[in-house]
C-alpha cells in the first residue's frame, strides 16, 4: 500500500512546488493590482471548496436556520447579512459574536469621543467589519478588496443595514491610495490583506499615519518579518499593542448546543499559534486626551 502511495505523495510535493514556483513567476511579470486580484479569487475558491469538503457549509445551512441571519452579540450585533452570503463562509462566527474575539476590547473602546474623520478597511471581504463600523460610528467607511465577488458582498451588507450611503467600495488600495485618503488626517485603519501588510505599512505609511490609530492582521506564514517590520516601522509614531490569537471555548455560546459534536467545529478558526494582531495607536493624539 506505501508502495502505491508513494508516486501520488512525489507528484503532489511535485504539484505543491510547480504551483509555487509558477505564482512567483506571476508575480514578477504581471502588475501588483492584477496578481493581487488574481490570488485573491483563487484562494476564495479553493476556501470554498475546502469548506465545502469539510462539511462547514452544510453547518452554516443549519447554523443560519437555528439563529437567523443577524449578528447575536459582541460589538457588532444587530449587524444583519444576506442569506446567500452566509451559506457561503463560516457563519457561525459572525452570527454569535465570536470571530476575532481576541479584539473584542479595541472595537468595544470606539466611541465618539475618539474624533475618528473616516474607517479605511483594506481587506473588507463580506462587510463584517467595513458595515459594522459603519453602524457603530456612524462615519464615512472606505473599504477595499481586490475580489470582485467581496465587493458585491459587502455592498449588498451595507445596503441591508441602511449603511450604503456611508461606504465607499474600491478595489486595490496601495501606498498612494491610502496616504491620499488618510495623510495628516484622525483615521481608524484596519488591515487583513495577506501578507501584502508588509509593503503597505513602512515607514512612509507611519508618518502619513501619525494621526491614526491602526489595526493590522499579520501574515508570517505569508511572509518572514513582518511583524517586525511593521512595528520598527510604526515605533516612533505610535504605541504598539500586540494581540494574539486565543483557543474558542464552545461553553461561551450554548446558542449552538443544537449543533451538538459540531459547536467546536463551527466556531473554530484555523489559526495558527503565530497569528497575531498589532493595534497601532497615535501618540499624539494620545497625549492629547489625556
Amino acid at each position: 500500500m506505501r508502495h502505491r502511495a508513494l508516486p501520488f505523495i512525489l507528484m503532489s510535493r511535485w504539484a505543491t512546488r510547480a504551483r509555487k514556483f509558477i505564482g512567483q513567476i506571476l508575480k514578477t511579470v504581471l502588475p501588483a493590482r492584477t496578481f493581487a486580484q488574481l490570488t485573491s479569487t483563487r484562494a476564495r475558491k479553493y476556501g470554498l471548496k475546502v469548506m465545502r469538503d469539510n462539511g462547514l457549509l452544510e453547518i452554516s445551512s443549519r447554523v443560519v436556520r437555528h439563529c437567523g441571519t443577524t449578528v447575536l452579540q459582541g460589538p457588532f450585533g444587530g449587524l444583519r447579512f444576506p442569506t446567500e452570503i452566509l451559506l457561503n463562509i463560516p457563519c457561525a462566527q459572525r452570527l454569535v459574536g465570536s470571530y476575532e474575539k481576541e479584539l473584542h476590547p479595541i472595537f468595544q473602546d470606539l466611541n465618539q469621543k475618539m474624533n475618528y474623520e473616516m474607517v479605511v478597511d483594506i481587506g473588507c471581504a463580506e462587510g463584517y467589519y467595513a458595515v459594522g463600523l459603519a453602524m457603530l460610528l456612524q462615519l464615512p467607511v472606505f473599504a477595499f478588496d481586490v475580489d470582485a465577488e467581496e465587493r458585491r458582498r459587502c455592498r449588498e451588507t451595507a445596503e441591508l443595514n441602511g449603511v450604503g450611503s456611508l461606504l465607499q467600495i474600491g478595489s486595490y488600495c496601495d501606498r498612494p491610495t491610502l496616504r491620499r485618503l488618510a495623510h495628516g488626517k484622525r483615521c481608524f485603519v484596519l488591515s487583513d490583506c495577506e501578507g501584502y501588510e508588509m509593503e503597505l505599512f513602512n515607514h512612509e505609511a507611519a508618518s502619513n499615519l501619525w494621526r491614526s490609530d491602526v489595526l493590522i492582521e499579520i501574515h508570517e506564514t505569508q511572509r518572514i518579518g513582518v511583524y517586525d517590520s511593521i512595528c520598527k516601522a510604526f515605533m516612533t509614531t505610535h504605541s504598539i499593542q500586540i494581540y494574539e490569537a486565543t483557543a474558542r471555548d464552545v461553553d461561551e455560546y450554548p446558542e449552538l448546543g443544537f449543533l451538538g459534536v459540531d459547536n467546536l467545529k463551527a466556531i473554530e478558526e484555523w489559526r495558527g499559534a503565530r497569528q497575531k494582531w498589532v493595534f497601532l495607536k497615535s501618540k499624539v493624539e494620545m497625549q492629547q486626551t489625556q
